[in-house]
């Protein structure tokens, strides 16, 4: 008697949906799988998909709300990381059979949202009120400085690649300006050197002398030269 029963359930079901126009396919969208591999049709991954993504765009509506407490924040924002981890999968269930890749679209919107603690091990991100609970916020923190000192620091390997031949010199008067301009220095320094030797009434032929120290002042270099340079004795005068 119980047979005959399920079997009369069986087809009046059958006659229900059949008169209200749904097919298996509506059927299959009502039964939410437990894997991902049950689904073999690309529609019915694309369904289950969205409704994941709604569910944690859902979610993150919720976490804006500080006022939910401490411990509901925590368990929210925990059902949200593992929504996301269920989205990649139905993402990669859609590619397998054939659908369209939408994991950059998908992570572009929850990364306008959330913030990813690298500390201690990436991937898991905060939304919403869960970026300020005691104890994460100053996690962010010591990241961000962190990032900081990171952008700063140049290792040594980094320092060897900014070497170029600019730095050796190799390039500096490609374009003829820095000899003129150490002409023009030369020039200068000779005028001048000229103009002190005829102040002194001296012949600047007999300041050519091969012992001199040239790093030293001109006026030390004409005192050297006049203290070794050998005296003239007049004719005229009586030596006797």
């Amino acid at each position: 008697m119980a047979r005959n029963s399920e079997k009369a359930n069986a087809m009046l079901n059958r006659w229900l949906r059949v008169k209200s126009g749904l097919s298996m396919h509506d059927i299959n969208l009502m039964r939410r799988p437990r894997h991902t591999s049950e689904v073999e049709d690309v529609r019915t991954a694309e369904h289950w998909r969205n409704l994941v993504v709604k569910d944690v765009m859902i979610s993150i509506s919720r976490i804006q709300n500080a006022s939910l407490g401490e411990y509901a924040i925590r368990d929210l924002n925990d059902e949200i990381n593992r929504l996301i981890g269920l989205r990649k999968r139905w993402d990669e269930r859609v590619i397998e059979l054939g659908g369209p890749d939408q994991r950059a679209l998908s992570s572009s919107i929850e990364n306008a949202h959330g913030a990813e603690l690298k500390v201690g091990g990436g991937g898991y991100r905060y939304f919403g009120a869960a970026k300020n609970l005691p104890g994460v916020r100053e996690l962010f923190e010591k990241q961000e400085s962190d990032q900081r000192m990171a952008d700063t620091y140049v290792t040594r390997a980094e320092l060897y690649r900014m070497i170029n031949p600019d730095y050796y010199g190799f390039r500096d008067d490609e374009d003829g300006h820095l000899s003129r301009a150490e002409a023009e220095m030369e020039r200068s320094l000779h005028r001048a050197h000229l103009a002190e030797v005829g102040e002194l009434n001296l012949d600047p032929a007999d300041l050519e002398h091969d012992d001199l120290e040239w790093d030293e002042s001109l006026r030390e270099i004409i005192a050297e030269y006049l203290d070794t340079k050998p005296k003239r004795v007049d004719p005229g005068l009586d030596t006797a």
